[in-house]
């Protein structure tokens, strides 16, 4: 009963040449099992020059309604990556329970919070696709906690290598597995609507600008009042 399929990041590695092909049957797998599919491919172009860490949401109607290809790239580790130029992934869906407004974007981008609060306000759900190692993992899965409680956003992670997570508005984990090797795993969850205007999500600019303002008066002042004393 499964109505939407959630791939970790980069589930799929093809050749730019095979890529129609394979979109193709999974289109027809959507319309077959009237499921939507986030699909995520590390895509090689023909030179083997450049790649592309992207992600496909195919409808239920077995139709491409967006492609995101990852906006930061990790430094070293995705070298001869291409960088996604455009926005957060926004889109909508007619489930069972009615229309649901969602975002998606990969990995890496979840850690820069003033891309991610780009968002919609009418946004129900964070689709996450990750992919860890375990000197990051528990880090990189309480930032996308972060995330989810600065946006009142519902946040699915879904991970090959690592922690996949599900976060409440609040921050909560209602779900919460730990994999070696994911990609032959699935996992059946609920995944609750939240859609919070939260203070952050429009005011957070301003707040990270006083906060650093902040830090700059603390930091002169613990400096003043040393050198005050060291003169004395």
């Amino acid at each position: 009963n499964a109505e939407l399929l959630i791939y970790a990041e980069e589930a799929f590695a093809i050749n730019e040449n095979k890529l129609e092909e394979f979109l193709n049957v999974a289109k027809g797998k959507a319309t077959e099992y009237n499921m939507a599919m986030l699909i995520t491919f590390d895509i090689e172009y023909s030179g083997g020059e450049n790649h592309e860490n992207c992600l496909f949401y195919i409808d239920r109607k077995g139709e491409t309604a967006t492609k995101y290809v990852k906006h930061m790239v990790i430094p070293i580790v995705e070298a001869g990556y291409v960088r996604g130029k455009g926005s957060l992934s926004d889109l909508e869906e007619d489930f069972d329970c009615g229309t649901v407004h969602f975002t998606t974007a990969i990995c890496y981008d979840g850690n820069f919070e003033n891309y991610i609060r780009s968002m919609p306000d009418e946004a129900e759900i964070y689709l996450y696709p990750s992919w860890d190692w375990a000197a990051i993992e528990n880090n990189h899965t309480m930032i996308a906690g972060f995330r989810a409680v600065e946006n009142g956003i519902t946040l699915v992670k879904s991970t090959c290598y690592g922690k996949s997570v599900m976060f409440d508005e609040y921050g909560h984990i209602i779900f919460n597995t730990h994999t070696n090797d994911g990609f032959e795993k699935v996992y059946s969850v609920d995944i609750p609507l939240s859609d919070k205007v939260t203070f952050y999500e429009k005011f957070g600019t301003a707040e990270n600008v006083i906060l650093v303002i902040f830090a700059i008066a603390l930091f002169t002042y613990a400096t003043v009042t040393i050198i005050k004393k060291n003169r004395k």
